[in-house]
């Protein structure tokens, strides 16, 4: 059981990341448009190639939802990979960027106006649940985790990307890049409120306590990737970390929890990798084993379609805006949403 207060202290931080990341939008623009416009899929401030990190299955045919999808840049490269894709996110300026650069490079899906901690979908609705520093980050995991595994169909994948353990450790109080101390506790970490972000809150937990919540919320983890900085690499304006730094620790970790559960939560194995562009380590299992991981090879998504979210169905290609608090009760989101002629669940609401 979660301790009640993690989460009852947190019920602030949707409305204040949604005012940064909307006063932030114009800042993102241009990055966005340089991922909209690539061929390859990238991940991270290192731009790992997806080949080389293999966070991905094969997505054609399935249904998809990014969960802080921002620009929605990596939607778009799911669409053009063959899948349906929906993009949501807790700020309206930036899914207005997204839907500039989907009329630009004519690739149409849903973007959906919500808070990834309370998707507005149906159980079941989705095959693969993805985030780059999305809800991964910004999001509290003991709210959005279960909720990912909530709309996942059995079988479904969550793969995302975020600041690593360490550099959570490791940020100075106000500012960066990454240091080469410790600057806080690791019992007890959880909500990071940044005085030099203009109210924007980030979460971060232990490896274990995140292994824990994954269990509970009936994922098997099936890697932990340690991102290392590339042979080479520069360090970019304003870094979380230097390239130094990177080359001898992760700033940056992805998870890909896969295989949930059809009943009750099924047992973990979790394995760790330590990986760069050019190299390629073994890794540990639970049972002491040690398992090449030269390759990564896609791997099917198990799906079990049941009733599918009109989301990802009536909706397909439109805009919709779903206006939720981050704090209203399941009775007043009720009584906010109408169904509208097309079957969609959630639409625009003033």
């Amino acid at each position: 059981m979660v301790p009640t207060r993690m989460v009852e202290s947190t019920a602030d931080h949707v409305l204040a990341n949604r005012t940064s990341w909307d006063a932030d939008a114009e800042e993102w623009v241009e990055r966005g448009r340089l991922l909209w416009e690539a061929d390859r899929i990238t991940w991270g401030i290192w731009g790992v190639p997806e080949e080389e990190l293999g966070l991905l299955p094969d997505v054609d045919g399935h249904d998809a939802v990014e969960l802080g999808c921002g620009t929605a840049y990596v939607s778009s490269w799911l669409a053009r990979r063959g899948a349906r894709p929906v993009g949501l996110d807790n700020s309206s300026r930036q899914l207005a960027t997204a839907r500039r650069f989907q009329d630009g490079f004519s690739v149409p899906f849903p973007l959906v106006h919500a808070d990834a901690e309370r998707p507005p979908f149906a159980d079941a609705s989705f095959d693969l649940a993805v985030s780059e520093y999305g809800a991964a980050i910004w999001c509290d995991p003991y709210r959005w985790i279960p909720e990912a595994a909530r709309i996942l169909r059995p079988g479904g994948l969550l793969a995302f990307l975020g600041h690593s353990y360490l550099a959570m450790l490791t940020f100075p109080p106000e500012d960066l890049p990454a240091t080469e101390r410790l600057q806080r506790d690791h019992f007890g970490m959880h909500r990071f409120d940044w005085p030099d972000a203009d109210g924007a809150v980030e979460f971060a937990i232990p490896h274990g306590e995140m292994i824990r919540l994954l269990r509970r919320s009936g994922f098997v983890v099936e890697d932990l990737l340690e991102v290392r900085a590339p042979d080479g690499a520069e360090t970019p304006t304003d870094p979380l970390a230097t390239a130094e730094w990177s080359r001898r620790w992760p700033v940056e970790e992805a998870w890909q929890r896969g295989g949930r559960a059809e009943a009750q939560v099924t047992p973990v194995v979790s394995r760790a990798a330590s990986r760069s562009h050019s190299t390629r380590n073994s890794a540990i299992d639970v049972s002491g084993r040690s398992r090449s991981i030269a390759s990564n090879p896609r791997r099917p998504i198990v799906s079990r379609r049941t009733d599918p979210l009109a989301a990802s169905e009536a909706i397909r290609g439109a805009l919709v805006i779903t206006a939720i608090s981050p704090i209203t009760s399941p009775a007043e989101r009720t009584a906010r949403t109408r169904r509208c002629p097309s079957g969609s669940r959630r639409i625009t609401i003033t």
